[in-house]
């Protein structure tokens, strides 16, 4: 799941250079609001992951599992904005 800032950056990007208006921006504005603390709490998890032998290397592992998903919803912008 994108981070607030991600968000926030990713919904000017593509107001200000693709004209995408707020209507069709809510899940980034949306995601901002209610994702803000998430970045605190992943690094609790990351810190948490770290007292185990193996637990960064499996958070690298489901991280780069879920990206193919990320990519996706990312193309489908593209697309969406131009039908």
């Amino acid at each position: 799941m994108p981070n607030a800032e991600f968000c926030i950056r990713i919904a000017r990007a593509l107001r200000e250079h693709y004209g995408f208006d707020d209507g069709a921006l809510t899940w980034f504005t949306m995601h901002a609001e209610l994702e803000a603390d998430h970045g605190e709490e992943f690094r609790k998890y990351a810190a948490r992951a770290a007292e185990y032998e193996d637990g960064l290397d499996r958070v690298r592992t489901a991280t780069l599992q879920m990206a193919p998903a990320v990519q996706t919803v990312w193309d489908g912008f593209g697309t969406w904005k131009e039908a």
